[in-house]
């Protein structure tokens, strides 16, 4: 389904989206080709936890990052070290990330792939035994550039359906398009900036709600049906 095709069918309430609930299991049962994972993190403790964890690469990293962005970005990496943790049967500290010439993280030594994405306090990690994957998260708000934004990154057609809805409608309908361009360029794999290069596939694309207040989307080449999904929430107390 093209973008134009997801903003006609839009509901202009975004609680017509399927809403996920999110199961506490420490047990993960094994992922089978016909579905896939979801895991969601919460990102919100104002201390960092598990900084240990994380490669002497994304600790520099997220040292030149601001005090509270900094915080979250350590809770959604060191989140997703422990949940691949629990599929490798590795330590967490001890997976290796290769990336791709366009930056996308893959798994050095297993072909599971997996996308991770964060909005807020909020990320999302989702995981798939065989095809490429992708997602994206965001915060649903006013966004007073989103015309703008619209007409350069997602085409002077959807921008126009964004902006002949009604006003209340625009930001979902922005970030329904948004979420979807996100997964696809992250599944294909080779960002944002160089999609152009050559046509990108027209992956399928499953809006979702993960929490009252954010929209996600998630593109695969062969996405299973929303019954068929996991959904996992990670304590990073734990």
């Amino acid at each position: 389904m093209g973008t134009i095709e997801i903003l006609e069918q839009a509901d202009p309430k975004a609680t017509a989206l399927p809403q996920l609930s999110w199961s506490r299991e420490h047990r993960v049962p094994p992922l089978a080709s016909e579905t896939l994972h979801l895991w969601k993190i919460d990102c919100s403790a104002s201390e960092p936890v598990g900084f240990s964890l994380l490669s002497p690469e994304e600790r520099r990293r997220a040292e030149r990052l601001p005090s509270r962005q900094q915080i979250r970005w350590i809770h959604a990496h060191v989140g997703l070290r422990r949940i691949l943790s629990r599929y490798l049967g590795q330590p967490p500290r001890a997976i290796r990330f290769l990336r791709s010439p366009s930056g996308k993280p893959f798994l050095a030594e297993a072909a599971l792939s997996f996308n991770l994405t964060t909005a807020a306090r909020l990320a999302l990690v989702v995981l798939h035994p065989s095809q490429p994957i992708g997602i994206d998260c965001e915060r649903l708000r006013p966004l007073p550039r989103h015309a703008a934004i619209a007409r350069r990154f997602l085409g002077v057609e959807v921008a126009q359906k964004i902006q002949q809805a009604p006003p209340e409608a625009r930001a979902q309908l922005f970030f329904l398009a948004w979420t979807a361009l996100e997964a696809r360029v992250k599944a294909d794999g080779r960002g944002l900036f160089h999609r152009q290069e050559s046509p990108m596939p027209s992956f399928p694309v499953q809006h979702c709600i993960p929490e009252s207040g954010y929209l996600a989307a998630i593109a695969g080449s062969s996405l299973p049906p929303l019954v068929k999904w996991q959904t996992f929430s990670l304590d990073l107390q734990c």
